[in-house]
């Protein structure tokens, strides 16, 4: 599903954003991934650390084969990306990011650059999941938008009789209420239940 009907949605996504010159909300700049896609990353180099499993095995079975593969550091050559971006999604991404940015590549993808000296794509997928469940999943600002259902649940923090809670979850539907910090900017909300940390 992936690799069919998420493609085309991105597609259409990056379509709109370059048609309509649309800035990205929230945007970390050089520090993040990407100003507007993050799960794209995550799933390619999932496709490319399956597809590096795969080159292994056949390389073991027919040691004569001329098949190179592809290696983090690939994705700093635009020549490599532009072959491998109707095939691989991370490609396709870095490649979007090279036709939209200009500049050299380590200024405007810090994060990506940073990211292209890890040895594995195997690596670069586990660091890529533990990036998205700290800068995407556990963001209140972000995650308030997300759908919940049975497969995915945010549970209530149960409520005793006055009001007091010993849940160690300090956010509950009650409390989610992002309010706007000084400069308009979201903040995540503070728990009454908590003692405030002075910083």
């Amino acid at each position: 599903m992936v690799l069919s009907v998420s493609f085309r949605y991105l597609h259409l996504c990056r379509t709109l954003q370059t048609t309509y010159k649309m800035e990205p909300a929230g945007s970390q700049g050089v520090h993040s991934i990407d100003d507007f896609q993050f799960l794209p990353f995550l799933w390619g180099s999932a496709q490319l650390a399956g597809e590096s499993l795969n080159t292994k095995f056949e390389l073991l079975r027919f040691s004569a084969s001329g098949n190179k593969s592809l290696v983090p550091e690939s994705y700093l050559k635009p020549t490599t990306v532009e072959a491998n971006a109707h095939k691989y999604l991370f490609f396709d991404c870095v490649n979007f990011i090279n036709q939209t940015k200009s500049g050299p590549f380590y200024q405007h993808s810090n994060q990506l650059w940073n990211i292209s000296a890890v040895p594995t794509w195997t690596k670069v997928n586990s660091g890529l999941f533990k990036m998205y469940e700290g800068e995407i999943l556990k963001k209140f600002p972000v995650v308030q938008h997300f759908r919940f259902g049975t497969l995915f649940s945010f549970e209530k923090r149960p409520e005793s009789d006055n009001n007091e809670s010993n849940s160690p979850h300090p956010l509950n539907t009650a409390d989610a209420i992002a309010p706007q910090d000084v400069d308009g900017s979201l903040s995540p909300p503070i728990s009454p239940h908590l003692p405030k940390i002075d910083e």
